[in-house]
């Protein structure tokens, strides 16, 4: 999009200027056989953003160019830069900077410093707008919680107190209380394979196997067999 910048400052200097060569190539240090003016980008500058009708922020940055005119005869080409900074001024798109440009700036350009003005205009990009209508309906199933609810008992159908719940297949935890109780929040399986159950009780573990008929029958119900030897 740049370049529509250019296109822009080449046709307003040839709007002022009939007849010039324009280039965009830095100031040249020869005297020119022909009256031309340099539009030379000479940087970008920040601008802040803007919103448009739709509230769709759009991106925007200011190109400045450094402009400078030559030909044979040295008072043509002050006449000529006269000509472009007064027009600039008048020029609703343009903003002129009239500091001059500094030694170090001239001696990176490989030129002798000369009369010259840096123009600035501003370039805009509106952003694509993001659809954010839903397009189709949203599978919540991967997401669908449930609380599992079970108890765990030991030989003789003891309740298991405060015994350590895993069911390792979400990373969610819980102990029993003191009725052998436990209750889980937990994604419930989506296959039909066996979910497994880590018990910790009494300085033992034990992985429970537990059928998906069982997890619909809730509670579950898990024999912790393994106690203290």
């Amino acid at each position: 999009m740049i370049d529509q910048g250019d296109q822009s400052v080449a046709e307003w200097v040839g709007s002022v200027l009939d007849g010039v060569e324009i280039t965009f190539a830095p100031p040249a240090r020869q005297v020119a056989d022909k009256a031309t003016v340099s539009v030379y980008l000479h940087d970008l500058l920040p601008a802040s953003a803007t919103t448009d009708n739709r509230r769709t922020p759009s991106l925007k940055l200011q190109l400045r160019y450094l402009i400078t005119t030559a030909a044979k005869d040295p008072i043509e080409a002050h006449r000529m830069l006269g000509e472009l900074v007064f027009s600039a001024m008048e020029h609703e798109e343009f903003q002129v900077d009239l500091e001059p440009l500094p030694a170090a700036a001239w001696q990176a350009l490989n030129v002798a410093p000369a009369p010259a003005f840096l123009l600035r205009t501003l370039l805009i990009r509106p952003r694509q707008q993001t659809d954010r209508f839903v397009r189709q309906a949203v599978d919540l199933s991967a997401s669908t919680v449930v609380t599992i609810n079970g108890i765990v008992i030991g030989p003789g159908d003891l309740p298991i107190v405060n015994a350590h719940v895993e069911y390792p297949a979400t990373g969610a935890v819980t102990r029993t209380d003191n009725k052998g109780l436990f209750h889980l929040v937990a994604t419930p399986p989506s296959s039909e394979a066996s979910s497994q159950f880590l018990i910790q009780a009494k300085g033992r573990e034990q992985s429970v196997s537990v059928k998906p008929k069982e997890m619909q029958n809730q509670p579950i119900v898990i024999h912790f067999d393994v106690l203290e030897a």
